[in-house]
């Protein structure tokens, strides 16, 4: 056996003696048993270190089942409808048969060009719906549509714009400054009955809504806001003049035979707008203007269901001094567009327009229409954006003799 030093004396002693025989220091609890005990820790640290490291695997494993039950829990569940709160009933709104036969129109080539290859072909697609949508909507103006309030803005100027979802990438806007607008008077003016009720409204809300689109340029139907060929065929944004617009009610809804809610025709009808349906026929003024600033009145008789500016005679239409008042309401309707036109430098003498207008109640102008004119592009537009100018028209002396659509004779003074 090796001898040890003490450590007093530095002698050489036996590891197993008690106590160092030269100095007397007794030895410390013996060195091998200490060495022995040390060894023997070490291996048992060893081994706890390996069985805490598999122990804390088996619970890391443990733990991530667990992780992944829980979160494919709710999977299960919505899947097999266990947790899920009960859907709602679907609302569906009943569309006026134009408004659904437009949207379908158009949906119809928004399939078609997502399916095209090149421009060519989806030119051929714009082509096929401007067609289909020109045969349909010959009157370009509309009542009791439905749709999704989508923007409420205003331009630097304070005008109200508008922009209405018929459908999912459907619109009719406003347009949004003035250089654009300067013909087709979209911009809501500040203070006007339809500014206020249109800014007390919400993004997102239900609405019911009546105006006019305009006439397109070449190779366009209607009007749109979007310049390129893909722009009109997928996201069309159709240029739109507002004459009115109400929140949609559904006090009378009742549900049909696949649960959803539908609404009666005259739930839909907003106060403010007769129907088309209601709109008395088309009848002729026939005085012309001898000056910008005034306009002569008739002298010629109005009967009624002659051809001219009135409704029909019934039991509930004054005799006595009708037929004045109507020459007197026409005269004022004159005047008011003559002071509104702007002369354009390519005028002529002898100008002679056939102008078809349409107003709600109020004396709003909802569209305009030139039929027979002697004057050339430019005077007609002027001659359109007069009558716009000039709304909202004069009232009529009594309500009864209001007019919905009236033919205008523009011939104003060489």
């Amino acid at each position: 056996m090796p001898l040890v030093k003490c450590p007093d004396c530095g002698n050489d002693i036996s590891p197993s003696a008690p106590s160092c025989p030269h100095c007397g220091r007794p030895q410390s609890a013996a060195a091998t048993p200490k060495q022995k005990v040390s060894h023997e820790g070490l291996q048992g640290f060893g081994a706890l270190v390996i069985i805490g490291a598999i122990a804390w695997g088996i619970y890391t494993a443990t733990k991530s089942d667990d992780h992944a039950s829980s979160s494919s829990a709710p999977y299960s569940a919505s899947v097999s409808g266990e947790s899920e709160p009960p859907t709602a009933v679907p609302v569906t709104v009943q569309l006026p048969s134009d408004e659904a036969a437009l949207v379908r129109i158009i949906s119809d080539s928004q399939r078609e060009t997502e399916a095209s290859e090149n421009d060519m072909q989806k030119g051929g697609v714009k082509h096929r719906r401007d067609k289909d949508i020109c045969s349909l909507m010959q009157d370009l103006s509309v009542d009791n549509w439905v749709g999704t309030l989508k923007k409420i803005d205003a331009n630097s100027d304070g005008k109200g714009v508008l922009e209405i979802s018929l459908a999912k990438d459907v619109e009719v806007t406003t347009w949004n400054n003035d250089f654009s607008d300067r013909s087709d008077h979209t911009l809501i003016e500040p203070g006007s009955p339809l500014f206020q009720t249109a800014s007390s409204m919400k993004k997102g809300q239900t609405v019911t809504f009546a105006g006019r689109f305009f006439s397109g340029g070449e190779g366009d139907c209607l009007k749109e806001g979007s310049v390129t060929l893909s722009g009109k065929l997928s996201e069309p944004e159709f240029i739109f003049r507002f004459s009115s617009i109400s929140s949609y009610t559904s006090s009378t809804a009742t549900v049909d035979a696949n649960d959803n809610v539908r609404h009666s025709e005259t739930d839909r009808k907003p106060n403010l707008v007769n129907s088309i349906q209601d709109a008395v026929p088309l009848r002729r003024t026939t005085h012309s203007a001898r000056t910008v600033a005034s306009v002569a009145p008739s002298t010629t008789p109005l009967a009624a269901g002659d051809g001219q500016l009135g409704p029909k005679q019934d039991e509930n239409t004054p005799n006595v001094d009708s037929n004045s008042q109507l020459a007197s309401w026409e005269a004022q309707i004159q005047a008011r567009i003559q002071r509104a036109w702007l002369k354009p430098p390519s005028a002529r003498t002898g100008i002679d327009c056939i102008v078809y207008v349409t107003q709600v109640p109020g004396g709003e102008v909802v569209n305009v229409r030139l039929g027979e004119c002697n004057g050339d592009a430019a005077v007609r537009e002027s001659i359109q954006g007069a009558v716009f100018r000039a709304s909202p028209l004069p009232p009529p002396p009594a309500p009864a003799l209001f007019e919905r659509n009236l033919e205008i004779q523009f011939k104003p003074a060489d």
